[in-house]
This record gives C-alpha cells, sequence and structure tokens, in this order.
C-alpha cells in the first residue's frame, strides 16, 4: 500500500459528503424560493455545472 492510500480514501468519503450537502442545500433553496417543480431543475443545473467543471479539470487527452 503506498503512502497516500489513506489520504485519497478520506478526499473520497469527503467529496460524497460535500456533494450531498450541496444537492440537499440547492434543493431546499429551489423548494423555499420556487416550489416542488423547481427542484429537478435544480438538480440538472447543478449536474451541468458539475459536468463542466470536471472538462475543464480532466480535459480529454489525445490518443498516442
Amino acid at each position: 500500500m503506498t503512502d497516500g492510500a489513506p489520504v485519497a480514501m478520506a478526499l473520497n468519503g469527503s467529496v460524497i459528503s460535500v456533494g450531498q450537502a450541496l444537492g440537499s442545500a440547492l434543493g431546499g433553496a429551489a423548494l423555499a424560493a420556487f416550489g416542488v417543480p423547481a427542484i429537478p431543475g435544480a438538480a440538472l443545473a447543478m449536474s451541468a455545472i458539475a459536468f463542466t467543471v470536471l472538462l475543464f479539470v480532466f480535459p480529454a487527452r489525445d490518443p498516442d
């Protein structure tokens, strides 16, 4: 096992927890502001933002 494995496992758990917390906060804000029909739109917006961030953080690599 490498020295960085415990940090990688902790980071993985932290990212999952942050995602759940952000989803709950965004869903609650959408519910409070616009009602039940806004929840899927808020989820779609959050997913689109996450996908866009991933495109810039992990760009496609050219096959060699």
